[in-house]
This record gives structure tokens, sequence and C-alpha cells, in this order.
């Protein structure tokens, strides 16, 4: 019994000894001796090159080994970049010793990550720069180039070895990413669209490479503070190198993006005026989303949008309230029903968008219930206001969201109408009639003789509309107006033309003088008789161009010179005839005159 007391102190004894040596030596071992060989390694393995500036071994009793590496780089491949994929200020993470001594079974305590920043590329044909991450690399005589003196002119190569090294179980208590940073270039849009994703705070519970653990992301976009929040679940495949989130759910809220910072860093939203203010909280489940080397292989998400608001200097009136609900795939963005509010009109859409991330091919429909025109459109100050109610509806497809791409491929077709509408300020008839510049002082002389139940037509301040409608199609960069009807008290107005994207539009048609009214100022200004049709009425040829409020009327003067040249004519002919012939023979006469006038004054 006392030798074997003895056998166990001794036994006991040279463990300790052991420990002690093995814990002095690894408090006196330098790492960084290693430094080439755990950066070609590390090359080798990511297929980049990858360097550091030092790194440091900690042993404690207590905590065990803690690890610190300082000033991280990962290079990026060089099709998509010549800078840097990765960049870290430092990592440090602790190993329990025991685990991986006795289970081999790499336990970690903690690690932490401070200002990581990440440029994730995406080319025209798809590729994204993480995709060959861990793949060989092509190199002669498998040697990987050291970066550790990659800006010197000499570069240093480190033969290496490609057998596979198996990966043990590693799991870690918490993970924690402090003030990263996330850009995201995408090619496929011209021109090229950027994300900065900044103020990055990832907190890991219980992380495994084979159970699931937990996570809480936090993120600013366009803002000086974090705004957005994601949290779920996630795990880790590591036979197809991908992450699995499930239940989890991303927040944010609309008022905190800067909306000047969005224009300055989308340039294909350069051009556009954006809205002065947008609110609302947006909010969406994830029920299942992976994503792997080759960016995003599936999800199925749904959320909505409550209490939103947009304001914009062009509308006297804030768009609100503004709800919608969408679903989200891989591929497609369907949105249910979207609901905007406007004063007490209401426009509300669905629609769908297949290949967001690609091709961009969308259509919807669109019903426009009572837009109050005077809240829709900002004409403060403006000499002629339009006031009224805007109804219809309207269904286009496309694709793209670029100026560029909206111009060349959107195609939409629809009708208008404007209900109670009303010009303030201009009295349309009068400034038509006034444009027939070969009458001198036609709108005196019909105001002055026209009985007063007409007469108040000349003399009243607006317009009334008592209907507005056209057919609606939209192509080539322009909306064309098919149909236009345009009736009022005291004409009417039948034509077509177009608008284009700069609110710019023409129309040419024919403006008309009811029968009533045009007898009337017939009586008083014979002269306008010529521009009477076959139902009696004054038919005006007229153009109608501008931007609203700023609009200009035009009459065909040609076409008013020539008829009444050709009554002129016909009178002083008609004179003649009455010397030379007598009443019976006039008619036959007469009427071969007047078919070479027609022939004439075509």
């Amino acid at each position: 019994m006392k030798i074997f007391k003895i056998i166990l102190i001794t036994f006991v004894v040279l463990v300790l000894i052991g420990v002690i040596g093995v814990f002095a030596f690894l408090k006196t071992f330098d790492i960084n001796r290693f430094k080439p060989q755990i950066i070609s390694s590390a090359s080798a393995a990511l297929g980049r090159a990858v360097d550091f500036k030092d790194i440091d071994l900690e042993l404690s009793l207590r905590k065990g080994i803690h690890l610190t590496l300082k000033q991280l780089t990962i290079r990026d491949d060089a099709g998509f970049q010549s800078g840097d994929f990765l960049t870290v200020e430092n990592i440090s993470l602790g190993v329990g010793i025991m685990p991986l001594l006795i289970k081999r079974q790499i336990l970690v305590s903690s690690i932490h990550i401070h200002s990581p920043q990440c440029i994730v590329i995406r080319q025209k044909d798809g590729q994204i720069n993480v995709q060959n991450l861990g793949k060989p690399v092509s190199l002669k005589k498998d040697y990987v180039v050291s970066p550790e003196t990659r800006d010197s002119q000499v570069q240093k190569a480190i033969p290496v070895s490609r057998a596979a090294l198996s990966v043990p179980f590693i799991s870690a208590e918490t993970i924690a990413v402090k003030n990263g940073k996330v850009t995201y270039i995408d090619r496929s849009f011209e021109p090229e669209l950027v994300l900065d994703i900044s103020q990055v705070r990832l907190k890991i519970e219980h992380f495994s490479l084979a159970e699931p653990f937990t996570f809480t992301l936090q993120a600013a976009y366009l803002s000086d503070r974090p705004n957005i929040l994601v949290k779920g679940n996630a795990t880790v495949n590591m036979e197809t190198q991908s992450i699995k989130l499930k239940n989890a759910t991303v927040a944010t809220d609309l008022s905190s993006l800067s909306l000047s910072r969005l224009q300055s860093s989308l340039a294909m939203l350069k051009e556009i005026e954006l809205p002065e203010q947008v609110k609302g909280k947006f909010n969406a489940s994830i029920e299942r989303m992976e994503v792997g080397a080759k960016g995003l292989v599936s999800l199925i998400s749904s959320g909505k949008l409550t209490g939103g608001s947009i304001r914009h200097k062009q509308l006297t009136l804030p768009v609100e309230p503004i709800s919608s609900e969408f679903q989200i795939t891989e591929s497609k963005i369907r949105i249910g029903e979207l609901s905007l509010g406007l004063g007490k009109g209401r426009l509300t859409a669905q629609g769908k968008l297949d290949d967001y991330t690609g091709a961009q091919n969308f259509n919807f429909d669109v019903n426009i219930q009572d837009l109050d025109l005077s809240q829709l459109l900002n004409q403060k100050g403006q000499p002629v206001k339009l006031k009224g109610f805007l109804v219809g509806k309207f269904k286009a497809e496309g694709r793209g969201f670029s100026p560029g791409s909206l111009r060349d491929s959107l195609f939409g077709e629809g009708a208008l109408e404007i209900k109670k509408g009303r010009l303030t300020d201009i009295n349309v008839l009068k400034i038509v009639l006034s444009k027939i510049s070969m009458i001198p002082n036609l709108v005196a002389k019909i105001e002055a003789n026209l009985p007063e139940r007409y007469k108040e037509k000349l003399t009243q301040k607006d317009t009334i509309l008592t209907k507005v409608k056209t057919d609606l199609v939209v192509g080539n960069g322009l909306a064309l107006l098919k149909q236009v009807e345009i009736e009022a008290d005291g004409f009417l107005f039948s034509g077509e033309g177009e608008v284009d994207f700069n609110q710019r539009f023409s129309l040419d048609g024919s403006f008309f003088i009811p029968e009533d009214l045009a007898a009337s100022m017939v009586e008083n200004v014979p002269e306008l008789e010529f521009l009477l049709d076959e139902k009696g009425e004054i038919r005006i040829p007229l153009q109608v161009s501008g931007k609203i409020p700023d609009i200009k009327f035009a009459v065909d003067l040609e076409y008013i010179g020539k008829k009444l040249i050709k009554k002129k004519a016909s009178e002083e002919l008609d004179k003649v005839l009455d010397k030379l012939f007598e009443e019976k023979e006039k008619p036959a006469e007469q009427k071969l005159i007047e078919d070479i006038l027609d022939t004439i004054f075509k």
C-alpha cells in the first residue's frame, strides 16, 4: 500500500511538472516565429492572399488559451478588384484546454471581432467575390506567395501542402462583432449599385458547427445610428458551405433613413427629386433563408409596412397613411396590396417583381380613387391652378428601375378622368377666340353684342370643366393621350397628345363652340360663319402645350386664313354672278365656282 502511494505521488508530481513545463513553454512561446507558415497555410486554405501584423498567444490556468490576431487582411480576387476583400482591426478568442486535449473539441469561451470591413461585389454575370473563397488557386509548383512582403519588390514563396485538414467540432459560448462595415457593390445595375451598411453589431449565443444557434444583428443604413434589427436562429452547413436562417425577424424605422445620403449613394437616383421625408415601420418575418458561396439560395419571407408617410415639396399634403403587405422568395417579390392616402383620396396597387436581382421584370395594377388635384400638385403662387378629383385605372409592366431602363421598357395602358374640374384665373374660350388675329377685336365685338346668358361665358374668371377623359398608353418614354375629351361651359375639345417624363404635354385637336352659342356669335360677327361645320358648330383647330401652369394655346391660323379667304372670294364671286346671270341660271354656275374654290383652298 505504501509503495502504491509512492507511485501515485510520483505520477502526480510528474504530471504536475509536465503541466508546469507545458505552461512555462506556452508562456514563453513566440508564435510570431511561425507567422510565414501561418500566413501561407491560411492563404492556401482560402485561395486568397492573407496577411496580419502580429499574433499574441497567452495562457492562463483559469481562462485557458487566449489568442489575439491584429490587423488581418484578406485580398480580393483580382477579377473583381485589386484591393482587400476583408480587413479586421483585431480578433481575440479564448479556447478551453481540457476539451481540446480530452474530447478533441475546440470550445471557445468567446470571440471578439473589432472593426471588420468587408466588400462584397456582384458582377454583371451574377458571379460574387465570395464564391471561390476557400477554393484552391492555380499557382506554379503549388507555391503560395507570402503576403507579408506583398508590397515589396521581392516576394517570398513558401511551399505548402494541399492536404485537406479535418475540422474538429467547434463551439463558442459567445461571438461578438463590433463596429463592422459591409459594402455591397452590384455591377448588374447601370450605373453600379453601391450599398454601405455600417455600425454592424453582431452577437451570437452558443455557436456550433453542428447545432442551431441564436443571433442578434444591429446595423445602420443611411443613418448615424443603428436602424436595422435582425433576430433569429441560424445553422451552419459545412457540406454545402452555407448558412440557414429560420424563424428570423427584421425590423426598421423608415424615418431614420437619410434621403440625401440615399440620393448621393445611388447614381440612378441623382436625377430624381426625392421626398423631403419618409416615415413608416417595416417588419418582416423570415420563415426560411439559406445563403451560400453563390449568394442567396432560398428564401421564404413575408412582411408589412405600417404607418407610412411621404412628404414631397411638390405635394401640398403628405401621402398618408401608407400600408403594404408583401411576400418575398429568392427570385420574386409579390405585393398583395399597397395603399396610399392623400386627403380623402386613395391609391391602391398590387403587383410583382420577378428576378429582382437580375432582369427585374415587374408588372402592377393601379386604381386611383378621388385624388384631389389641388392637394396632389403644389401650385402655390402659380397664375393658373388645376382643381378637381382624379380617378382612373392603370396597368403597367417593364424591366429595371433606372431612369434609362424605365424609359426604354415601361409599357402601360389605362384610363383617367377628372371630376369637378376647374382651371382658375383663366378663361379658355376667351383666350382661344383672341388667337384668331385676322379678325380684329373679335372678342370685344362678340362681348359687346352677345345676349346676357352667353356673355357670362366670356367674362367668367375661371373655366369650369364638366368633363375630362382620356385613354392613356405609356411607352418609349412617353405617355400617349388617346381620345382626349374636354368639355366646359361654352366649348368642347377633342383630340390626342402626349406627356413626357418631364411632365411637358402637347395636345392637338379641334376646339368646338356649340351650335346655340356659335349662332349668336355669327350673328354679331358674320366673319365667323366661315368656321361653321355641318352641325352648325364653330370648329377651330387648336394646339395646347406646355407644363401646368404654363399653358400655351395656338390656333391653326393657316386653316382659318384659308377658310376666311374662301368665304370672301365666294361672296365676291357671288356678286359678279348676280350681274352676269339671271337668278334661274345662278345656282349651277355658283356650284361650279364653289367647287373650284374648294380645290384651291383645301
